[in-house]
C-alpha cells in the first residue's frame, strides 16, 4: 500500500510493470542467448523446441510483471 506522501501516479506504476516485464524478457533471452551459443548440447535443445519461445516470452514478460 502506498504511503500518504507518496508522489507516484498510475501512470508510473504502468510504466514501472511495462519496463519490470521487458526487463525479464531482456534477462530470459540473453540467458537463452548464451546457452544456444556456447553449449552444444543446449544449442540443438532450443532448436528442436524453438516454437516454444515465442509463448515463453509471454509468460516471461507476465511474470515479471508480478513479481
Amino acid at each position: 500500500m502506498a504511503s500518504k506522501n507518496s508522489t507516484e501516479t498510475v501512470s508510473d506504476a504502468l510504466w514501472m510493470s511495462l519496463f519490470a516485464g521487458l526487463g525479464g524478457v531482456f534477462i530470459a533471452l540473453l540467458l537463452l542467448g548464451g546457452f544456444y551459443l556456447f553449449d552444444p548440447i543446449g544449442k540443438l535443445i532450443i532448436e528442436g523446441h524453438s516454437s516454444y519461445v515465442p509463448a515463453s516470452v509471454a509468460v516471461i514478460f507476465v511474470a515479471a510483471r508480478h513479481v
